[in-house]
């Protein structure tokens, strides 16, 4: 989204990140939808255990989403590497976006994998707040407007299933690597739709002093964990393997 410089020096991080992944929530469900159907119908589910079909959809899921993204996603997302998995950037801003199964117990924050380039990938920092973001370098056609520069922020892009056979999306900005199984801390949260009004239009409107907050639960401490069955807690989800490409894009991260 690109945005006046009136309107750009009231902007910060979280109504930036909002505005910019809006857009890709019908993608998303889509493009999960046709990669679940496709495993679903191909998948020879008789050839492991129950417990072992349930790890390894989780991360065929993720490379089938990859395999078939140019034909089912959105074009202002690309994959940015070739880790077989979906790790998109937005091409104007530069925000980096990777999906993750949801932690199974609490379906919340999943944990980073064991790589240090996965673990500097979830350790991001605070949101910035208004009147501190960067433009990037203006194009050709922008017309005056300015789009900010969210190239150094990392987003993990959580799927869940639901009972009723679909699925929910959620994109968290993580604080850490975290653990499995626990109450995992993000900095910003934001629930995914898989429809948008055709017609409606994406401006932004700053808030004034004595505004009310419209957006109060996109930063919070931690997750809302819901009350789960743990029966299931000895059988843990595999790392997903999903980051190699990734070292790339992480090595500022990686010197501490």
């Amino acid at each position: 989204m690109k945005y006046s410089s009136e309107d750009f020096v009231n902007l910060d991080e979280v109504h930036a990140l909002a505005d910019v992944l809006t857009p890709i929530g019908p993608a998303l469900y889509t493009v999960l939808a046709e990669a679940r159907s496709d495993l679903e119908t191909r998948y020879p589910d008789d050839l492991f255990w129950p417990h072992q079909n349930r790890q390894n959809l989780s991360r065929l899921v993720n490379q089938r989403t990859a395999r078939i993204w140019e034909q089912y996603g959105s074009d202002d997302w690309t994959l940015f590497d070739r880790s077989g998995f979906l790790h998109l950037r937005e091409n104007e801003t530069g925000v980096k976006l990777i999906l993750r199964k949801v932690d199974p117990l609490t379906h919340g924050v999943p944990k980073s994998n064991a790589t240090r380039a996965s673990r500097a990938y979830f350790s991001q920092s605070q949101c910035i707040p208004k009147g501190q973001l960067q433009a990037v370098d203006p194009g050709l056609f922008d017309e005056g407007k300015l789009i900010p520069d969210l190239h150094d922020i990392g987003l993990v892009c959580t799927w869940d299933e639901m009972t009723d056979g679909g699925v929910s999306i959620v994109v968290y900005k993580t604080e850490g690597p975290g653990r499995y199984g626990e109450k995992n801390h993000y900095l910003f949260k934001f629930p995914l739709f898989d429809s948008v009004r055709g017609d409606e239009q994406y401006e932004f409107i700053p808030l004034q002093e004595d505004q009310e907050n419209l957006l109060p639960n996109l930063l919070a401490d931690q997750t809302d964990v819901e009350d789960v069955d743990n029966t299931d807690s000895s059988s843990s989800e595999k790392n997903e393997n999903e980051d190699a490409g990734m070292n790339s894009d992480n090595k500022g991260n990686e010197a501490n």
